[in-house]
């Protein structure tokens, strides 16, 4: 779990910078984690919120 102010703070805006940031938050964010995601990423680490409603998905956005 991202549990760093800061790190939450740079997250959270890091969300809004995505494409579609209501669905990345949904209802809420919890918490934010790192963790493997093993679907789809090579088993690489990556990203993701934890909603209020205990759903949960990965997001990440493009490099410039």
């Amino acid at each position: 779990m991202v549990d760093d102010p800061e790190d939450v703070a740079f997250l959270q805006g890091l969300v809004k910078l995505h494409s579609a940031p209501e669905k990345v938050i949904g209802p809420g964010a919890r918490h934010f984690l790192a963790r493997v995601n093993v679907s789809g990423c090579n088993d690489n680490r990556c990203f993701w919120v934890l909603r209020n409603d205990d759903t949960f998905d990965d997001f990440s956005g493009r490099s410039a």
